[in-house]
């Protein structure tokens, strides 16, 4: 049993909210030059669930980048995490053969138009 400082019992802290967001997103491992290609399928305060067309390994550190729909001048998110789930698709589907849950150890907006550092990636090559 948990307790504040003040001898209550802490609130329950439970699963973060999932939103569904049907948008593409490029992953690739940490250190890794190549980007590929996935699909989100939620994504939380804490994480992203996402379809892609291999499994990684649990625990593989991942970069992720994608865009919320906001508008038309979105900036990118970068973020870093790692994969803690794999999820087999319900249906077969060839192109995604995998879902990996990743949660977000740190993020960064990115500005479109943004040079050097600050730039997007480059867009995943296709497998």
């Amino acid at each position: 049993m948990s307790h504040s400082l003040w001898g209550r019992e802490a609130p329950h802290v439970g699963r973060a909210p999932r939103f569904a967001l049907r948008e593409p997103l490029r992953y690739r491992p940490a250190g890794a030059a190549r980007w590929s290609e996935g699909r989100i399928e939620n994504i939380s305060r804490s994480g992203v669930l996402f379809w892609c067309p291999q499994p990684l390994d649990v625990d593989t550190q991942l970069e992720v980048s994608f865009t919320l729909p906001t508008g038309a001048r979105a900036p990118a998110i970068l973020c870093r995490g790692r994969v803690v789930r794999t999820v087999r698709p319900l249906l077969p589907d060839r192109a995604w053969a995998s879902g990996l849950a990743v949660t977000i150890r740190s993020y960064r907006f990115v500005r479109p138009g943004a040079t050097g550092a600050r730039a997007l990636p480059a867009r995943a090559e296709k497998r």
